[in-house]
């Protein structure tokens, strides 16, 4: 992408903004922020003003270590239950889907939840904060293989299913810009 995607503007505010507003009003319960580094966490803090009750950010758990280090660092903060989480360039969030994940958390007992090569739009229990260190003391940063070491429920979805249920992420200045073009939003005061 060549700059934070966190950042990028979508409705007059920065995407992760956006993305924590949506949250706060779809989930209950505390929302963290997984940082790379405390160099972003200043940017971030400076640039979205005060936090509303209930986000925070934490520093993931090992540099360079991508989503797996963000994703133990969450786990281990947040009290016993299940998790969502999600990358800072999801424009959308759909509680059909958050829905969806809990009923097939429930059903199955599954310590995840996730649609098939989807891990940062999944559910994951805390108890698996363990799993994640360990896989980071392993050297194995990917998300899809904490997944089958956890044993995690994997749904396959169609191409359909995934685009009503907003999982997608802005990879690429194209699906930036295809996604600003096709989407209304309100530009908020």
């Amino acid at each position: 992408m060549g700059r934070d995607k966190a950042l990028l503007p979508v409705g007059g505010r920065p995407l992760l903004a956006r993305l924590i507003g949506e949250l706060r009003e779809a989930v209950t319960g505390e929302i963290v922020v997984a940082v790379s580094s405390p160099e972003r966490e200043v940017a971030y803090r400076s640039l979205l003003g005060p936090l509303p009750g209930g986000v925070s950010f934490l520093l993931d758990r090992q540099q360079d270590a991508g989503p797996v280090a963000g994703l133990a660092a969450g786990l281990a903060a947040l009290p016993d239950g299940y998790a969502y989480a999600t990358a800072c360039d999801t424009p959308e969030l759909s509680r059909q889907w958050l829905m969806r994940l809990l009923r097939e958390a429930e059903a199955s007992g599954a310590p995840a939840v996730a649609a098939q090569n989807e891990p940062l739009h999944a559910l994951y229990h805390t108890g698996l904060a363990r799993l994640a260190e360990r896989a980071l003391a392993d050297g194995d940063y990917r998300l899809m293989s904490l997944l089958r070491r956890a044993g995690a429920v994997e749904l396959t979805l169609t191409e359909q299913e995934k685009a009503a249920y907003g999982l997608y992420n802005l990879n690429t200045p194209e699906q930036y810009e295809t996604y600003l073009a096709n989407k209304p939003h309100k530009i908020e005061e």
